[in-house]
């Protein structure tokens, strides 16, 4: 008989509450402080007790934090004072893995710059369109100025939320992507030989008959449902609804520094909701996706449906270093040089679709994107097909007598 798992403690209203995480961890969540200082604390425990005990630790470095910042006020220098509000009022109300990319924008494209030298209270406007234009000069691509923009913009609004009057980012606004020195990267997506190359590749054996990679038929079925490889990697045997021919997309996985003080661990994964609304969908599977599916439960020949899609021999979940290093092998075998990366399979699926005409809006409601808009900008520009079809278009009606 199965052991049963321990029952979580439940709490009185105001006081948090606990849950067990799919890993088997104990998480639990707390809102503390009052008004402007409030925020929402998580702690992970291997028991209860633990996440408790962590709990309570970080409430008080929480309330030793906010009176250190009001002693110091805003006389810090900018980029220590960037620090302090982050880790005051950023993080535990964003995910872990959005906090990690906020902290390395301010590590890379704030501290470690004249400006992060500045006194807070000396900072002009004048100072923050420089260095956004420095980084300009420097080759940064426009989301990165514009993740340092929105960094500069949500803490002086915090800072001055009583005194908008000295926000010097009142007169501050985002470069303009025509105005960006560095061109945004061009999606890449691969053709039909090297699909079928990337696939013989792929779904190469050994002579024992035991494929070449193990995440070989894994990397092609993501290209074929054309999922972002975190959601890919949530994926569990049960979201996968063979006679249906559906694919059931609700979950992502995340890698994010590990801040629980375990020195021998750098990072952990997390499985959450996706960002928006539209991520939770439901995927088509075509007469390709479902052969390739076949074979890769095959191959793992899953305990349970609640075994990983893409779980490591050990049945854990795998972590997305495995995968790009597969990826990156079969590439290689498959001799395909063009620059591409995980993220090229997620093109390459789409591609496939709209290249058989398949209309936007079904298609941009099974990739997940928040707009129709977003699916036309960044793939029908990306196919010749598409473009063919305008000029074929526009040949049937003739304005010149031949």
């Amino acid at each position: 008989m199965a052991k049963r798992e321990k029952k979580l403690p439940r709490y009185s209203y105001g006081t948090g509450s606990m849950s067990r995480t799919k890993s088997g961890k104990i998480m639990y969540k707390k809102w503390v402080g009052e008004g402007d200082n409030k925020i929402r604390l998580t702690t992970y425990g291997e028991t209860d007790e633990e996440a408790l005990e962590k709990m309570q630790l970080k409430e008080k470095e929480h309330c030793t934090g906010i009176e250190k910042a009001k002693k110091q006020n805003i006389s810090f220098t900018l980029g220590d004072s960037i620090g302090e509000w982050m880790s005051l009022y950023k993080y535990n109300t964003i995910r872990n893995s959005s906090y990690d990319r906020e902290e390395a924008t301010l590590k890379n494209q704030i501290q470690g710059y004249g400006i992060a030298k500045l006194q807070v209270q000396a900072v002009k406007d004048k100072d923050i369109i420089g260095h956004l234009q420095k980084l300009n000069c420097e080759g940064y691509s426009y989301s990165t100025i514009k993740k340092t923009y929105e960094i500069f913009k949500q803490y002086f609004d915090h800072v001055y939320k009583n005194d908008p009057a000295k926000n010097p980012m009142r007169n501050v606004k985002m470069i303009g992507k025509e105005n960006v020195n560095t061109e945004e990267k061009v999606v890449e997506a691969f053709d039909e030989e090297e699909i079928n190359k990337l696939i013989d590749a792929a779904m190469s054996r050994h002579g024992n008959g035991e494929y070449v990679y193990y995440h070989g038929l894994g990397i092609i079925f993501l290209m074929f449902i054309f999922a972002r490889v975190g959601e890919g990697l949530a994926l569990q045997w049960k979201d996968i609804d063979f006679e249906g021919k559906t694919v059931n997309v609700s979950e992502t996985v995340a890698r994010c520094l590990d801040r629980s003080g375990n020195a021998s661990v750098k990072y952990t994964m997390e499985t959450h909701k996706p960002k928006t609304k539209n991520g939770t969908r439901v995927v088509s599977m075509s007469e390709d996706a479902c052969k390739i599916a076949v074979l890769l439960k095959n191959q793992k020949k899953p305990p349970s449906d609640e075994e990983y899609v893409f779980a490591t021999r050990e049945g854990t979940v795998a972590i997305y270093r495995n995968l790009y290093r597969a990826f990156n092998s079969i590439t290689k075998k498959a001799g395909i040089n063009k620059k591409c990366g995980l993220h090229t399979l997620r093109h390459t699926g789409i591609t496939l679709y709209i290249n058989q005409g398949v209309k936007l809006e079904p298609l941009s409601k099974m990739a997940g994107h928040s707009s129709i808009q977003i699916t036309a900008d960044i793939y029908y520009n990306l196919t010749d097909t598409a473009k063919k079809e305008i000029t074929a278009k526009m040949n049937s009606k003739s304005f010149i007598a031949r």
